[in-house]
């Protein structure tokens, strides 16, 4: 591919997408052409050999923009795989401006494509990360886990750490690309790792608001996910031990508070409540899982002593909040002091899911006596709180 040839670059990374690539690649079409009609453009699908056609229909569509799909392949396949290719491809062709889409959205807007490029081009940012609005429901790891633990490593972090759309430049991009990786990096763990380097690196980060983000569902994959993802995440801060922040005042008070009036538009969106059929096999399946962490790796990982860990897998105790922030805290606390490999960091994250699941449960079990969305809000900025006192 020629190089310098391309001002903008844009990557929908894909795995048995055939019901949605159409839409999505349409509507960064037409995004492409009505908000940078100025800038050459060039949409690269990126696919893991999909078996229902995906590929075909990316490249059946018809486009003004210029497209090109490439193969990610299939050992190992996964959507970190397909970026890092996308990446490397930008680096490649020496493209200033970068965007990637997941290629499951059903409510994608072309809108979407202006929000997320815009404060790129216009040197506002180096990174720009989304946020959503979502049912309550929702993105509870994000907040127990992934927002709670970077805020408490840097002092700050952004709503939305795990997500399918970003913005960035080729400043970035090269950082980015230089960082040692794990294995988890390549899998579903790429979002975070991206947010971490951004924050870590010292990048200037924005926010944009992309509204109601719907697309294919994958409760089934809660566990790999979460795991995946807290890896990267543990593997990833561990290369930042200089940057962390250790005293509270430096913190971002308020930090849910504050990004609720974002734009005022509050980011719940209804007040769907649990099946509690579907929350009491979640139960079971947890506890099954913590039935195989052992009680030294729960000791010397997240604190939690061989007593409580037997009231807990006992239905005796539930995980409350100030239990799962001692568990938090006593997790940097360990990332900060010791070594941290790709296999350790997979490991820690392995015997975390289950503490994480069970905490869920008792938060989720507790919405379904909530009618407030600002209460929901309150609950999570006092448990973040919790977090940020000094030890």
């Amino acid at each position: 591919m020629q190089k310098n040839k391309f001002d903008i670059i844009v990557g929908v990374p894909t795995y048995n997408e055939a019901d949605t690539i159409r839409n999505v690649l349409s509507k960064i079409d037409l995004g492409l052409i009505k908000y940078f009609p100025g800038h050459k453009s060039l949409i690269v699908n990126i696919d893991s050999e999909s078996t229902d056609g995906t590929r075909k229909i990316f490249l059946d569509t018809k486009t003004s923009t210029e497209k090109v799909a490439l193969s990610g392949g299939s050992s190992p396949r996964g959507k970190g795989v397909n970026i890092f290719k996308f990446l490397e491809l930008a680096q490649q062709v020496n493209v200033p401006y970068l965007c990637i889409f997941d290629g499951d959205i059903i409510s994608i807007s072309e809108s979407w494509i202006k929000y997320l490029l815009e404060p790129i081009l216009r040197k506002e940012a180096d990174f720009v990360a989304p946020i959503y609005t979502h049912t309550r429901i929702e993105a509870n790891a994000i907040d127990h886990f992934f927002n709670p633990i970077i805020i408490k490593w840097f002092g700050h972090t952004i709503r939305q750490p795990i997500a399918g759309e970003f913005a960035m430049n080729k400043k970035f991009i090269e950082y980015f690309l230089k960082q040692h990786r794990c294995k988890t990096t390549y899998l579903f763990g790429l979002a975070v790792s991206l947010v971490i380097h951004a924050i870590g690196g010292n990048f200037k980060i924005k926010e944009v608001f992309l509204g109601r983000k719907v697309h294919k569902p994958n409760f089934g994959k809660i566990s790999p996910m979460f795991e995946q993802m807290a890896s990267t995440t543990i593997f990833t801060l561990a290369q930042y031990k200089k940057n962390r922040e250790i005293e509270s005042g430096k913190f971002n008070k308020n930090f849910f508070l504050k990004k609720i009036k974002w734009n005022n538009r509050l980011r719940f969106v209804s007040k769907k409540k649990i099946i509690d059929k579907k929350l009491d096999d979640f139960y079971k399946y947890s506890l099954n899982k913590l039935s195989q962490v052992s009680t030294e790796e729960a000791k010397t990982y997240f604190g939690v002593s061989s007593f409580l860990l037997e009231k807990i897998f006992n239905r005796k105790i539930q995980i409350t909040s100030a239990q799962w922030v001692q568990i938090l805290k006593h997790l940097v606390d360990y990332i900060s002091n010791n070594s941290i490999s790709a296999a350790k960091a997979e490991q820690i994250a392995t015997s975390l899911s289950p503490f994480l699941f069970l905490r869920l449960v008792y938060f989720l079990d507790e919405l379904n006596n909530i009618s407030s969305n600002r209460k929901i809000e309150d609950a999570l900025q006092n448990q973040l709180d919790l977090l940020l006192i000094s030890d």
